[in-house]
Order: structure tokens, then C-alpha cells, then sequence
């Protein structure tokens, strides 16, 4: 899992979790108790809905944090 926030826009966050499957993530995490428990705890922190989607890979760098970091 990775949380990284928007430089420019403090309040924007993007989580990112890479699951096994699309499948094991839809009809089994968010259908579990787990789930539930998870959304219920977190939901009053957030101002607004949240947005979901499913992404895939495009592009994966080789670039080193020191490098990176110079941009």
C-alpha cells in the first residue's frame, strides 16, 4: 500500500493498493466484514465522497529515490 499526497493540493491523497486480483478485491474485500469495519472507522475523516477506480501498469521507471528527488 502506498498513500502519497498532492504537493500542490495538501488536502488530495491517492491510496494505492496493488491486489492479487480485480476479482478478489471486488467479490471478496469489499463484500467482507473486514470491508465494512474498515469504511464505517475512516469514512468521518473524509470531507467528501471518495472516488474509486481500478488501474493497471502502464509504465514502471527504474529511477533511483536520489534521482527522483532532484526533478
Amino acid at each position: 500500500m502506498k498513500l502519497p499526497r498532492a504537493v500542490d493540493k495538501q488536502s488530495t491523497f491517492v491510496i494505492f493498493i496493488q491486489w492479487m486480483s480485480l476479482k478478489y478485491h471486488v467479490d471478496g474485500f469489499t463484500k467482507s466484514e473486514v470491508y465494512t469495519k474498515l469504511a464505517s472507522a475512516t469514512r468521518p475523516f473524509f470531507a467528501a465522497p471518495l472516488e474509486f477506480f481500478h488501474a493497471g501498469i502502464v509504465i514502471d521507471t527504474f529511477l533511483s529515490r536520489s534521482r527522483h528527488a532532484r526533478r
